[in-house]
């Protein structure tokens, strides 16, 4: 009984509930008086109600401790055992696959595949799409393309023991056939790996049916469905087919990545079609900012090849300049110029980051509020992001937020751009403190807020959105005043074609010491691919450093200019007045 009494309470009730289950019933004899009316006169009373002198004793027959332990760990648990989990042929060809595909290893999942054919085991939908999914490469399925068809592998096995891409494509189509019989029209997953599965066999028309299947039966386009059919083109030089199939794409309303250009460029690099590579580059400058490294170098060799041809538009000068802060390099040609967002492609912008700014409310029409708050005082020129101001080289640990150094900026930016309307948007928790501040800050903020020049985001608002929307909203004459380099998951929603341009353009830096204030203003040229008035071709690889492919004939630009270039040079309204 010792061992039975060092238990709790509860965990002693739970022990001798289940033992009366297991050995009949427990004797129970009382130890001390029976309360006066316990039994007959209150029979509805409770054990809890018994006076502490009075207690119950269990009697119990002879048990192991180590039995008595087993059964209070199963009562506490509620009685139930833990299930076993049964492995069943298909969970144990399941955790082969994912075994597999975490080492990216088509051996062990085909070796997989066929121990299940041979024990009879019906595969499931998803089991066929894992394979195929391995089939045509995982993840790697782009590097396994491109050393497929540099190899010329058409083997059934290269050098490594490795099934060659037409071995693989082989069982690809007979892993999609048997889908197709068991559950009909396999899912757009599949006709993707087939496609990869074609392209890397070499047959970029294969793959690029497969995609036009799909669009057939009315899936919605992807660029993936269409992606392996680009590699195809460009591992052979197929420029037609893979400038038909750019134009395609452009129909389809899908945008390209800066590697999916890239491939294009590779496939026409030799080939005459000039007039059709211009829109690609055209629509690059739409699309992308600074390129990559590597697309540099497909560009450079594209125009080399260019220049050897007989027929074509003549040699270019392909050379690579550091641009000066007016634009200008050492070639003696056009400057770079600014490219502004036209008007739709700005109202566009302006609605994307609306409904998204509506989405993260907690209460929609709070920004409605602020937008109507807007119509009634006027557009502001100059957006001041304040969390980014005041927090500008204070001590992140103790968390100060600096609302003098605000002031100070406030002041500086009515002397560099006189007669522009300003805009502090602060959060609500910040705002509150400014109560407790001195009067001559209490009185600067009362006087913004009457100008109309000062707004508070409601709470559970994210203020982001509000300066980015407001000056946005300004149109080219607007500029925002933050250190933000918004690279974080909230402006990753937003289109990078006009989020990257428009940043650019309107984005002022800063540095404050003490109260002396330096503004870094945006360049008067914008970094993305431009067809210069002197015919000049000109690539960012960085902000200051580009390639320029310049033709020996000086001509008017021949191709049509992107949205926004008809006019060149900086914006004079952006420019301060010192």
């Amino acid at each position: 009984m010792q061992f039975v009494n060092a238990l709790s309470r509860a965990h002693r009730q739970r022990m001798l509930a289940c033992v009366s289950n297991l050995h009949g019933s427990v004797q129970f004899r009382c130890t001390g008086a029976r309360p006066q009316g316990l039994v007959g006169g209150h029979p509805g009373r409770s054990r809890r109600e018994i006076p502490q002198h009075f207690a119950w004793r269990a009697t119990l027959p002879p048990l192991n401790a180590q039995h008595i332990m087993q059964t209070v760990d199963s009562a506490s648990s509620g009685g139930r055992r833990k299930k076993q989990r049964i492995e069943t042929p298909l969970t144990l060809m399941r955790q082969a696959l994912v075994q597999a595909t975490r080492q990216n290893s088509w051996a062990d999942a085909w070796q997989a595949y066929q121990s299940a054919k041979k024990q009879d085991i019906k595969l499931t939908a998803d089991v066929y799409n894992s394979l195929l999914f391995m089939c045509s490469g995982g993840e790697e399925w782009e590097a396994l393309c491109a050393r497929g068809q540099e190899a010329g592998e058409t083997g059934p096995h290269n050098g490594d023991g490795v099934p060659s891409c037409e071995t693989r494509l082989e069982v690809g189509q007979s892993l999609f056939s048997e889908m197709e019989a068991l559950f009909g029209t396999p899912s757009e997953m599949c006709f993707t790996a087939l496609a990869r599965l074609a392209a890397m066999a070499g047959d970029g028309k294969r793959a690029l049916a497969l995609g036009e299947e799909l669009v057939s039966q009315g899936v919605p386009p992807k660029l993936r469905n269409f992606t392996p059919a680009l590699h195809a083109f460009a591992a052979h030089r197929q420029a037609s087919e893979a400038l038909g199939l750019f134009t395609r794409l452009q129909a389809l309303s899908l945008s390209l990545t800066e590697d999916d250009y890239r491939l294009i460029i590779r496939a026409a690099c030799g080939s005459p079609l000039w007039a059709s590579m211009q829109d690609v580059f055209l629509a690059m400058g739409e699309e992308l900012t600074v390129l990559q490294p590597g697309t540099l170098e497909v560009v450079e060799a594209y125009f080399e090849a260019l220049s050897s041809q007989a027929e074509g538009p003549g040699p270019f000068t392909i050379s690579r300049q550091t641009v000066r802060a007016d634009g200008q390099d050492d070639s003696g040609g056009e400057p770079i110029q600014a490219v502004k967002l036209s008007s739709a492609e700005r109202d566009t912008f302006i609605k994307g980051i609306a409904n998204l700014a509506r989405r993260s409310q907690r209460e929609p029409n709070k920004f409605e509020q602020f937008d109507a708050w807007l119509e009634e005082r006027g557009s502001p020129e100059i957006i001041i992001d304040a969390a980014n101001v005041g927090f500008y080289g204070q001590n992140a640990g103790a968390g100060m937020f600096c609302f003098p150094q605000m002031k100070t900026m406030v002041e500086h930016l009515g002397t560099v751009f006189p007669g522009k309307k300003p805009l502090v948007v602060l959060s609500a928790g910040r705002a509150q403190r400014i109560q407790k501040l001195d009067p001559a800050l209490r009185t600067f903020f009362a006087k913004l807020e009457e100008q109309g020049s000062f707004f508070v985001t409601p709470f559970g608002s994210n203020d982001d959105w509000y300066w980015m929307y407001a000056a946005v909203r300004a149109g080219e004459v607007g500029v925002l005043v933050s250190n933000d380099e918004m690279r974080d998951h909230t402006f990753q929603l937003l289109a990078p074609r006009y989020f990257e341009k428009w940043k650019q353009r309107h984005q002022v830096r800063y540095q404050i010491y003490n109260t002396l204030v330096t503004l870094q203003l945006p360049a008067p040229y914008t970094a993305c691919i431009q067809h210069l008035p002197d015919g000049a071709w000109v690539f960012p690889l960085s902000v200051t450093r580009w390639l320029r492919a310049q033709p020996a004939c000086v001509g008017p630009p021949t191709g049509t200019l992107p949205p926004g270039q008809a006019e060149f040079g900086a914006d004079p309204a952006l420019q301060p007045q010192l």
